[in-house]
């Protein structure tokens, strides 16, 4: 049930889920970070197990648009095809 009592619709679940994943995922590099500075003077802690990669190492993904000015290669390759 929703507020108010009224049930949610399964779009309106969906995207308060997707809200708190989102939300949870923002969450985890600063856990990391902090964990590794804990580690770093010797206190025993550890990650959780379902930390997100990214988050552990410290990195982000980003996602660029494709540069379709670039005729001499394949999708998928990074170097050119010599024919």
């Amino acid at each position: 049930m929703g507020e108010g009592g009224s049930p949610r619709t399964h779009e309106a679940r969906q995207q308060r889920e997707a809200e708190v994943m989102g939300d949870l995922l923002a969450v985890d590099p600063d856990e990391s970070e902090l964990i590794w500075q804990a580690q770093s003077q010797g206190l025993p802690v550890e990650h959780r197990a379902e930390v997100s990669p990214q988050a552990l190492l410290g990195v982000r993904l980003v996602t660029t648009p494709r540069n379709s000015e670039a005729p001499g290669t394949s999708p998928g390759l990074s170097w050119p095809w010599k024919r």
